[in-house]
């Protein structure tokens, strides 16, 4: 209002300081901010006024250039300081483009008042003119700026009213809606690299509605997909990709490209909320593959096909293709990205061969596979496939191999990577890297790694992958251990009615991985009969080589119960995986241990229970070492009990388990000591 009243001559100031040069009762006052500021433009001397809406064109930043350009009075440098002394603009001392002058409007709301004055069919060609000097200035920095051109060029011809610039210039505005369209499709790949996804989903959008043919709707539709896979939404990315491929009629390069981008995105099988029909997605991949005509377009369709087996894996029907073949087709992936000498493609093949022996059970063969990805994990082109790199070779080796330092490592890695990424990609990295920080006893690092988890899962919490579903049952489970209850039952409030599910013997619609997360949270609660209850349906008559995520849990649930029989039948029926599952071996030691020592048996049980505990230390697991010595110190006569419970006490304590603790703390014998 002063500053209003100073343009006007109303408010002056001589050497006897301020002073009203007329009755101020005369000058009508505006009853609004935007008012206010309305009226102090359009009071601006006229070449000010013109300045200071060209550069609201621009936006709340601008550079001299471009408004001089624009206003074409050859009086911008000029306007622009005097539009600084009136407080409406300020000088930068640096810039974001090289050589130019930069400004910023002080306010917000004096850019967007200048900006309303500006007569809408001007605004149109205003933005076109910004555009293009930004996209001329560039230079090598157009990606950097991708997002302010299409900006620009999408208001030049989508803004309000902007219609009203072309109406004699019918040619112009097409040659700017297809450098909108072109702008808004690089853009949204530009910031797509740098993860800003919701962004890219939005620019995408912007393109396909001003496409005006099916070759512009095809890529936009595809650019769309990528984004959405991007973010691990593969039901969207699923239906952006089919849309393409309906459009891409005869253009047989097109067909081909999608076809791959479709059996890739349903490899994820974790990241869709309604599954497609397998029968469907591989009779897409393999016409893809059929109209491959060049070595690089079928190195990419066998690829596609070779991970065709997953399809099928998550769904009831059977399998119509051999397991002989599918192994044979992901061999001939893998040898076929390895001749075209693509990084990625040979990162996706060597995961499908690796998980395809997981799945037929052949694990010393997936862990061999799995390993030669780390030669080319600097070799990928960003940080999302390095981190899903790291994390999937952690669970390798902790899954088929004793060497539970370089997991942890490499969990590590692929977890600071997977940090800014998509929500589902953090996840993708965080369940292993939890996973690996529980076993060695990392516990105080636990906290913060799951708060992340949680945060990305509030977004992502319909996903059936594992890895996301995995957070809130082994959240609890350790909050449970660690004597928080108040974080315990937040995290369990996130199962839903999952408890009064266990208690009915039925299952999320998770799959049995997390169904054993869930039933591990339900045992360290004391609720073992419903553990039970949940996963039986899970383990009984599953082969053997289905059960090596499964089997801990589901013995130290039986063993909890007592049930000695059935312990024994369910540790002969996993015996033929123990020696490519080292991590399994401690576990069924201690399950023996303690049914011998149920049926009197001391030195069976001492000898079984003192395997566990040697077991567990040599693989660095912390907690189970702790309970496997406790254990060991009920079995009658053994000289070393004290000796044992001070053991579990320290690793109890040094953890924070603190039930645990509690427990070993009121034994008698340690209080003796």
């Amino acid at each position: 209002m002063l500053r209003r009243l100073i343009d006007e001559g109303v408010l002056v100031h001589d050497d006897d300081g301020w002073r009203v040069t007329t009755d101020a009762g005369e000058v009508a006052l505006p009853d609004s901010i935007q008012a206010v500021l309305a009226a102090r433009i359009d009071a601006l001397p006229t070449a000010e006024k013109r300045v200071l809406q060209e550069a609201s064109v621009i936006g709340r930043v601008f550079w001299e250039a471009p408004v001089e350009r624009a206003a074409g009075n050859g009086a911008a440098a000029s306007a622009l300081i005097a539009l600084e002394q009136k407080g409406l603009i300020l000088a930068r001392p640096t810039t974001t483009i090289a050589g130019q002058i930069e400004y910023i409007f002080k306010h917000a709301l004096v850019r967007d008042v200048a900006y309303a004055s500006l007569p809408k069919s001007r605004r149109a060609r205003a933005h076109a003119g910004a555009a293009a000097w930004i996209e001329q200035l560039a230079g090598e920095r157009v990606d950097e700026f991708a997002e302010l051109v299409a900006h620009h060029y999408q208001m030049a011809v989508a803004g309000d009213e902007s219609d009203l610039a072309w109406e004699q210039d019918s040619t112009e505005y097409e040659r700017l809606r297809h450098r909108a369209y072109q702008s808004l499709v690089a853009a949204g790949a530009s910031v797509r690299r740098r993860f800003a996804i919701a962004k890219a989903v939005e620019l995408h959008e912007t393109a396909i509605a001003l496409a005006a043919t099916d070759e512009e709707r095809v890529t936009a539709h595809e650019e769309l997909g990528d984004d959405e896979l991007a973010r691990y939404h593969c039901d969207e990315a699923l239906a952006s990709y089919e849309r393409a491929r309906a459009l891409a009629g005869s253009d047989r390069r097109r067909r081909v490209t999608l076809a791959e981008k479709i059996g890739r995105t349903c490899a994820r099988w974790g990241a869709f909320r309604e599954k497609p029909d397998p029968e469907r997605i591989e009779r897409i991949v393999m016409d893809g593959l059929a109209e491959a005509d060049s070595d690089d377009a079928q190195a990419r369709m066998k690829v596609a096909r070779g991970w065709s087996f997953v399809y099928w894996a998550t769904q009831e029907r059977e399998d119509p293709v051999p397991s002989a073949q599918r192994l044979e087709w992901a061999k001939e992936a893998l040898a076929a990205a390895e001749a075209v000498g693509d990084p990625f493609l040979e990162m996706r093949a060597i995961n499908g061969l690796a998980t395809l022996y997981s799945d037929r059970g052949l694990f010393r063969e997936s862990l061999e596979v799995s390993q030669r990805l780390l030669h080319l994990v600097d070799r990928q082109a960003s940080r999302d496939l390095q981190a899903a790199t790291f994390s999937a070779v952690s669970d390798d080796l902790l899954a088929s191999s004793t060497d539970t330092a370089r997991a942890v490592e490499l969990a590590e890695r692929g977890f600071q990577l997977a940090r800014g990424t998509s929500d589902h990609e953090l996840m993708h990295s965080s369940a292993p890297y939890l996973r690996a920080l529980f076993l060695v006893g990392r516990w105080s690092e636990i906290p913060t790694v799951i708060e992340e988890h949680l945060t990305a899962y509030a977004n992502e919490s319909t996903m059936s992958c594992p890895d996301v579903q995995f957070g809130p049952p082994f959240a609890a489970r350790f909050y449970a251990l660690s004597g928080d209850p108040d974080r315990e039952r937040a995290a369990a409030a996130l199962l839903g009615d999952v408890n009064a599910q266990a208690s009915r013997g039925v299952a999320p619609p998770w799959g049995p991985f997390v169904e054993s997360q869930i039933a591990e949270y339900l045992l360290a609660v004391g609720r073992a009969e419903d553990a039970l209850l949940l996963m039986r349906p899970v383990v009984e008559g599953v082969a053997p080589t289905k059960l090596r995520h499964l089997a801990a849990p589901y013995l130290e649930i039986l063993v909890e119960l007592g049930r000695w029989s059935d312990v024994a039948a369910f540790s002969a029926h996993i015996e033929p995986i123990i020696e490519v599952t080292p991590f399994l071996r401690p576990y069924l030691d201690r399950a023996e241990g303690r049914a011998k020592l149920a049926e009197g048996n001391s030195a069976g049980a001492a000898a079984g229970l003192e395997a566990a505990r040697r077991a567990f230390e040599l693989l660095g697991y912390r907690f189970e070492a702790a309970r496997s010595a406790e254990l060991l110190a009920d079995v009658p006569g053994l000289p070393n009990r004290q000796a044992l419970l001070e053991q579990a006490r320290e690793a109890y304590e040094a953890l924070g388990a603190t039930p645990s603790l509690a427990r070993v703390q009121q034994r008698d014998d340690l209080r003796a000591s």
